[in-house]
């Protein structure tokens, strides 16, 4: 709604998901663009940032219980707004996290494989 032509669904789906109150565990969208064969999305950065997959691998692999908690902790409301927003992200895993170095927050990217949430099956895999 409030476009005048369809809007690539990886875009829908973070519009979607960010819409409403500000949600500081998903990454925002703050342009986008749509070009002849391909679109571009201008997204925030956070400074200094990783992917929670190298960060988990800077402790080899195994960190702090109280670490853990605040890291699951995002990503759990990450994934239940974007349930709640009718967005279903189907690829949560840790490359799919930012996370900033110096205050540990996390933001959910990438919702290309995501889909519209529905009451019915998913009967693709993505």
């Amino acid at each position: 709604d409030g476009y005048p032509k369809p809007v690539p669904l990886e875009v829908a789906l973070l519009i979607r998901a960010t819409q409403g109150s500000r949600v500081p565990e998903i990454i925002q969208l703050l342009d986008w663009e749509d070009l002849h064969d391909h679109y571009r999305m201008v997204l925030e950065r956070p400074v200094p940032c990783q992917s929670l997959y190298d960060f988990i691998r800077s402790y080899n692999g195994t960190i702090e219980e109280d670490l853990a908690r605040i890291i699951i902790r995002q990503a759990v409301t990450a994934a239940q707004t974007c349930c709640r927003r009718g967005v279903l992200h189907r690829d949560i895993k840790p490359e799919n996290f930012l996370i900033t170095l110096d205050t540990l927050e996390l933001k959910l990217i990438d919702f290309g494989c995501g889909e519209i949430l529905t009451n019915k099956a998913y009967r693709h895999y993505a």
